[in-house]
């Protein structure tokens, strides 16, 4: 009986191991559909993520794009600016030369009429001068009519003395 103990305890054994068994085969299909369904999440996230690199990507270049598009644009206009600065300061250099040259007229102009004021100064020493010889004139005149009047008194004398000495 010994034997037949044994072969029960054995059977009872191998039917608990088959059991165990059937339990760690159900647990590795059970782990095995779970790591394939975790590896396919994972392989559809990484594919939904290498999408959304891709895209990024593009947008990212097409953001670059529109960086040097307006990069370009600036560096045309910055130049348009600096050619019309470079216009402005070419005319503000000929209008420089115009105040110049009018600065030229007002100084030759100034220098004429500081002539003009000498020559009216000469004119006006000759008018003092002409005044001047004028009233001596006058004056030589005041004596002169004096002089005529004092020997017309003489002559009037002389006359009045010959008469009466004269019959």
């Amino acid at each position: 009986m010994y034997l037949e103990e044994r072969v029960e305890q054995l059977e009872a054994l191998a039917v608990d191991q088959s059991k165990q068994s059937e339990l760690i085969a159900k647990a590795v299909a059970k782990l095995t559909i779970d790591t394939q369904q975790g590896l396919d999440s994972l392989r559809k996230g990484q594919a939904d993520l290498q999408k959304e690199v891709v895209r990024l990507v593009d947008s990212i270049d097409g953001t670059n794009e529109r960086v040097n598009q307006l990069d370009r644009k600036m560096e045309q206009r910055f130049d348009e600016v600096n050619a019309k600065f470079v216009q402005v300061n070419d005319q503000f250099a000929q209008v420089n030369a115009k105040f110049d040259q009018v600065n030229d007229q007002f100084i030759q102009v100034n220098d004429q009429f500081a002539q003009v004021n000498a020559k009216f100064d000469q004119v006006n020493d000759k008018f003092a001068q002409v005044d001047a010889k004028q009233n001596q004139m006058q004056q030589n005149m005041n004596e002169m009519r004096q002089d005529i009047a004092g020997l017309k008194v003489g002559q009037e004398l002389i006359l009045q003395i010959l008469r009466e000495k004269l019959p």
